[in-house]
């Protein structure tokens, strides 16, 4: 039997957050046969309260940043409170706006949207630090 190689997700954990549902199942697709987990949110509120719940287990951050409820910066800054937020990727269709110093550390890249699914993968890989 040949040896398995790891996925280079390693079943880590992504919160994706956006508001639009094929999205969101595109997404979950797409990352899970990269070997992530995936824990789906529809809006900013709904992303709040999952990391509050997994938190510990989020290794990244995907954050739409126009959602209705709370937007993806207003999301990350509520994950802050009370502690440290995740490693954020943003997702935008529009430009990004320029990012507030308190959270700019916690930012790891702005993903044009609309994006292919190699362009996700690649992407999440790189604010994880994954070299593949």
């Amino acid at each position: 039997m040949p040896n398995a190689q790891p996925s280079p997700g390693g079943g880590r954990a992504l919160l994706f957050a956006d508001d639009e549902a094929p999205l969101r199942l595109l997404a979950r697709v797409v990352l899970e046969s990269a070997g992530y987990e995936v824990l789906p949110a529809g809006d900013g509120r709904e992303a709040v309260e999952l990391f509050r719940r997994e938190g510990g287990r989020v290794a990244l951050a995907l954050l739409d940043l126009e959602m209705p409820l709370l937007g993806g910066l207003a999301a990350l800054r509520e994950m802050a409170d009370p502690g440290p937020p995740p490693p954020a990727l943003l997702m935008s269709g529009y430009d990004p706006p320029t990012l507030p110093t308190d959270l700019v550390r916690h930012v790891r890249g702005v993903l044009a949207k609309p994006f292919r699914a190699e362009e996700l993968v690649r992407a999440v890989r790189a604010a994880l630090g994954v070299i593949v």
